[in-house]
């Protein structure tokens, strides 16, 4: 505990302490200030949403820190406590002080009367019940020190990731050069229940939070607005692979429950064949906001690119997958060493000769899936050769793309295979639409055949028939 110089504040720190401050002061404190009625400095505590940003010194002071305040000297409101308000000079000193040293009563009223009923009732509890009241971020309006940065001035504005009762969770900006991906702080350190006050003047569905939380649903199921690479926000390292610097570019693989799935940099020389990453540690909504500016019918066909001079046909020719006119692509993943997918090869074959040869608005392809059993010293030309080995011994009439393509064709190896033989049927852009697994579960290859089928026969109202 610090020692004061001055007699006032110890008596008032006592007197806050057992509770027996003037009754103009306190209330029973029920956490609710009644309507009409003025605040209380009980109705503060434990209340940021209530506090004013700045508090007046009411007398001279002078701590055993160094600290002097002047009457009438402003100063930064930190907290409010039952044993006394904490407050900071322009020097980030701090200090404590009771309620009668300050004006931090008249100055909450104050503030307190300006806001509507709705305004007031926006809370720290009510933004955990109401995400949509959260700003997507907000400004650190107090001189800061956090571990590891320089320090920060006021005036700083970062992307809000969520509150934990009193404080914000911020994502480290890319600046900042720092090991932490995020930083806790006082709400009272921030600008966000202004912010908040201000979104509740908004509808719902027009919030910036609720914008991109459809968005981001939108992106999670339209791969059309996936770019081919994406860079890393802030610095990161990761177990088995290395470290990736900020603004580094990785080839984007998937989307998949708020992360991306991107492959390993061709320096890493890992075992692992992909990495992961929150979607707010890369820029890849920037990247898609800027694909959404073009016309769906315009963005370029993934799949497409991909296929393009990179498939084979059983004797290890290059091959040319059909693209004009295209709406679904087939994918089949097997090995030569599959049992499974050998029985399973004279269903497709049947399947292939019944349906899709019959629907020029199909194409079918394999994906190697040769490295799913690694072998010592193996490396993509082996693999591709037991691919070869395998279409051939199963006189398969499309073409396959083997493993030493994979970091041209990130999208055909970034599907989540969960066993062979599989099949996936993807949009021209690479957007799932049916495939091997329901519920979390594997159904086999024979499952998105027949979704396939009744979607040929029967196609969407909004698709013509071809």
């Amino acid at each position: 505990m610090r020692r004061v110089h001055c007699v006032t504040l110890i008596v008032a720190a006592v007197l806050v302490a057992v509770g027996t401050l003037p009754e103009s002061l306190l209330r029973a404190a029920d956490g609710d200030a009644p309507a009409g009625a003025p605040l209380t400095y009980t109705d503060l505590i434990g209340h940021p949403e209530r506090w004013p940003a700045q508090v007046t010194g009411a007398v001279h002071l002078h701590f055993s820190n160094g600290v002097t305040i002047e009457a009438g000297q402003k100063l930064d409101l930190v907290s409010v406590q039952p044993n006394g308000v904490q407050a900071q000079d322009s020097t980030g000193g701090r200090v404590r002080l009771s309620p009668q040293q300050c004006d931090v009563v008249a100055a909450a009223n104050s503030d307190w009367a300006q806001l509507t009923p709705e305004q007031r009732a926006i809370t720290p509890e009510a933004l955990e019940r109401d995400p949509s009241l959260l700003p997507e971020k907000v400004t650190i309006t107090k001189p800061q020190n956090f571990p590891g940065v320089a320090p920060v001035k006021a005036g700083t504005e970062v992307d809000l990731l969520k509150i934990q009762e009193d404080k914000v969770l911020f994502a480290t900006p890319p600046q900042w050069n720092s090991r932490y991906s995020s930083y806790l702080l006082e709400m009272s350190q921030t600008d966000l229940m202004q912010r908040a006050r201000e979104l509740a003047k908004v509808p719902h569905d027009s919030r910036p939070r609720v914008k991109a939380e459809a968005f981001l649903k939108e992106l999670a199921d339209d791969a059309s607005l996936w770019p081919d690479k994406v860079a890393i926000a802030n610095q990161l390292t990761f177990n088995g692979g290395g470290t990736i610097k900020t603004g580094q570019e990785v080839t984007l693989m998937r989307i998949k429950g708020g992360y991306v799935y991107f492959l390993p940099p061709a320096d890493w020389h890992s075992n692992f064949t992909n990495f992961t990453a929150e979607i707010r540690q890369t820029d890849i909504v920037e990247r898609a906001h800027a694909l959404a500016a073009t016309p769906k019918d315009s963005r370029p066909s993934a799949i497409a690119a991909e296929l393009s001079g990179n498939v084979v046909d059983a004797k290890g020719a290059p091959l040319a997958v059909p693209t004009e006119g295209v709406k679904y692509y087939a994918i089949y993943y097997g090995a030569s060493w599959c049992g499974p997918c050998h029985q399973f090869m004279p269903k497709l074959l049947a399947y292939y000769n019944d349906t899709i040869v019959k629907h020029p608005e199909v194409a079918i392809v394999m994906v190697s899936a040769e490295d799913l059993q690694a072998g010592a010293g193996r490396v993509g030309s082996h693999y591709d050769a037991d691919m070869l080995g395998y279409m051939s011994e199963m006189n398969m009439p499309w073409g396959g793309v083997g493993v030493s393509k994979k970091a041209k064709c990130p999208r055909l190896f970034g599907y989540s295979v969960s066993a062979i033989p599989y099949l996936a049927v993807v949009d021209r852009f690479g957007t799932l639409i049916f495939d091997s697994d329901k519920d979390g579960s594997y159904y086999g290859p024979e499952l998105p055949m027949n979704q396939l089928k009744d979607r040929l026969e029967h196609p969407p109202a909004d698709t013509p028939a071809h």
